[in-house]
């Protein structure tokens, strides 16, 4: 069983972002799209359709802006941080209708964009990034191109804690079943799997 690492009520006194500062670009592009950082008010205007250049809930298109010159608006969506707000106020206001979209989001992801397969399809695509971070954008100063970061650097360890968190709020709805459960295993043990393979 998931327990995160700070109490319920802390949680539920506070917004997210209170407790889990946003990094400097995630602040960045956090603050042009959405503009606050108080939960309920994140989960209303995304509600609004503050992601719309995204596409639409559930089904978002996290690969639109997968390009060096918009690597922090790419990489902030990849993260999914806007999760744990959304689950937070589906809990507060015990909407069940808010927690199935957040449940369809986490899975659609996951099925949009599945992780590299084996220990050597994970090495070779994080040595890839790497060169073309480090090389093309860092070095040679190239500001267009492929940056595919959904299972890269710290899109992956940031976004297994945003769901794992999401479903820690949404746990007391009964909005998933036990093949849901199955399926939130395998995308936890997943994304493990990725950061222990290229940290090992």
């Amino acid at each position: 069983h998931f327990q995160p690492p700070l109490p319920d009520a802390l949680y539920r006194e506070k917004d997210f972002f209170s407790l889990y500062p946003l990094d400097g670009g995630g602040y960045f592009i956090h603050s042009c799209i959405l503009g606050t950082l108080r939960d309920e008010e994140i989960c209303d205007k995304i509600l609004s359709g503050a992601l719309d250049e995204f596409g639409t809930l559930p089904e978002l298109d996290f690969r639109r802006f997968e390009d060096w010159s918009t690597i922090e608006k790419t990489s902030w969506i990849n993260r999914l941080y806007f999760l744990v707000p959304m689950a937070k106020t589906a809990m507060l206001r015990n909407d069940r209708q808010l927690g199935s979209l957040i449940r369809k989001t986490i899975f659609a992801f996951y099925r949009n964009n599945p992780p590299p397969e084996s220990r050597e399809e994970i090495l070779m695509h994080w040595k890839a990034q790497e060169y073309r971070r480090d090389h093309d954008y860092n070095l040679c100063g190239i500001t267009s191109g492929p940056a595919d970061y959904q299972w890269f650097d710290f899109q992956v360890a940031s976004r297994v804690i945003h769901i794992l968190l999401a479903a820690y709020f949404l746990r007391g709805m009964e909005l998933f079943d036990s093949s849901d459960l199955e399926k939130l295993d395998t995308i936890i043990r997943d994304h493990a799997r990725v950061i222990h393979t290229v940290e090992a």
